[in-house]
């Protein structure tokens, strides 16, 4: 096969002239002919094996050449583009140049491919380092939350204050009308947490069991549901029980209730410990994510095809409609309570794909520079221990397809390497996995 490429580099395509020799076509025109007398074998002959000439006859060498050219095609288009390293990013518009039994088989398939980059210096890139240390208010904080699951409410006849538990009915109106998801019945309230509209705890403050009250309250301007953000509403409440939380002594004894710990300094120091991992992740996560952005940003790049933006848009509608599917929503209410077409929320959607497609050529880019290399090995290592997340890896490897697997974990691997690359070169120490 002989392959000629022009690079098209003003609209990031590339050319490829394609020439298959007639002996290795020919393979093609015979699997063509099988195929098409196996569903319909011609009599005499039993299904597939009709010599080519009758076949040719019958079915007509137009159209035994066209099934011919449908199977060899795609082999070897990948075959060209996988030997002249061209990194094609859709299906290639094909135009045929010669066609015919006894001949080669030749054509020319243009191609939209990766823009050229010309990767940023990294060591250029100014990201703010966060100071992650882990504060004694902090550690508090943790051990009362723990001391807070295993604390034992006690009824109490005062009025509610911060701390207590306070079930209730509650109604919530506006104009008259309940509002969608505004009643509850033995609604347990834990004031001075936040989970509720501050003055909806704020008229809970001071209630009695048994006592009922009507209360007006005032849904934050920020509110989530704008229906009713920033608008007044009147609620009923109904209490039926005050209870008082008493938190356990945090002693020794304490620590020792919840594991192996000898005392409790011990507890802390491994909530420390803890915090410290929680916050060292969250800020390398930061960090990498700040540095992949400002390297696209310093980065230089050809043009960018727009099946990339494209698709990019097509995976977030496709995230969108899978986060609505748990809210037993759909797209179309979604754009309903928004007042916009798929088209106008494509069009929201546009900025941040673009930005999202030029970190990811980017990286890309920059992985190969950095001659970024995942081994058999490590790939081997990652496959088993996600196969082990089964309990029976039998039925696992029958239910997932190992090709697609391990190009996952390939990918993830090698961007993973890259970004730890990204973070060294740009002189932070990057995050142990």
């Amino acid at each position: 096969m002989h392959v000629q490429v022009k690079q098209l580099k003003e609209k990031s395509q590339a050319e490829l002239a394609i020439s298959v020799p007639a002996r290795d076509f020919e393979a093609y025109i015979e699997r063509a002919a099988k195929e098409l007398t196996k569903d319909k074998p011609l009599k005499g002959f039993r299904p597939g094996k009709a010599p080519l000439n009758i076949v040719m006859e019958v079915f007509g060498q137009e159209r035994v050449l066209h099934e011919a050219v449908e199977r060899a095609l795609p082999h070897f288009f990948v075959q060209a583009a996988v030997d002249e390293e061209v990194e094609a990013i859709n299906k290639p518009s094909v135009t045929i140049t010669t066609l015919g039994l006894e001949k080669p088989f030749e054509f020319t398939a243009k191609v939209d491919v990766l823009p050229e980059v010309q990767v940023a210096d990294v060591k250029k890139l100014a990201v703010e380092e966060r100071n992650v240390a882990v504060k004694d208010e902090e550690v508090e904080q943790e051990l009362t939350r723990i001391a807070k699951m295993r604390a034992k409410p006690l009824e109490v006849v005062r009025g509610a204050q911060a701390g207590d538990v306070v079930t209730v009915d509650f109604d919530v109106q506006m104009n008259g009308a309940t509002i969608p998801g505004g009643s509850s019945k033995n609604h347990p309230v834990e004031l001075g947490e936040g989970h509720f509209v501050p003055d909806f705890e704020k008229g809970l403050t001071g209630v009695r069991a048994g006592e009922e009250r009507t209360f007006e309250m005032g849904f934050p301007a920020d509110y989530a549901k704008k229906d009713v953000a920033g608008q007044k509403a009147q609620v009923h409440v109904k209490a039926h029980s005050v209870q008082q939380l008493v938190l356990p002594a945090l002693d020794d004894a304490f620590a020792k209730s919840l594991g192996k710990f000898e005392n409790i300094a011990d507890l802390k120091g491994k909530l420390r410990e803890n915090i410290q991992h929680e916050k060292d992740h969250k800020e390398s996560d930061r960090r990498r994510s700040e540095l992949m952005e400002k390297l696209a940003e310093a980065s230089t790049f050809g043009f960018i095809p727009e099946i990339l933006i494209e698709r990019e848009i097509d995976s977030r509608l496709q995230e969108l409609a899978q986060m609505l599917t748990l809210q037993q929503k759909t797209i179309e209410d979604y754009l309903k309570k928004q007042s916009k077409t798929v088209k106008q929320l494509r069009a929201d959607l546009r900025k941040s794909a673009e930005r999202a497609v030029k970190v990811g050529i980017a990286m890309r880019a920059f992985a190969k520079e950095q001659n970024i290399e995942v081994t058999d090995e490590e790939i081997e290592a990652q496959t088993q221990e996600y196969l082990a997340r089964f309990k029976n890896t039998k039925v696992a490897t029958k239910e997932i397809n190992p090709d697609k697997l391990r190009e996952d974990i390939t990918l993830v691997l090698r961007n993973q390497k890259a970004l730890d690359k990204l973070e060294e070169l740009a002189g932070f120490e990057p995050h142990r996995h």
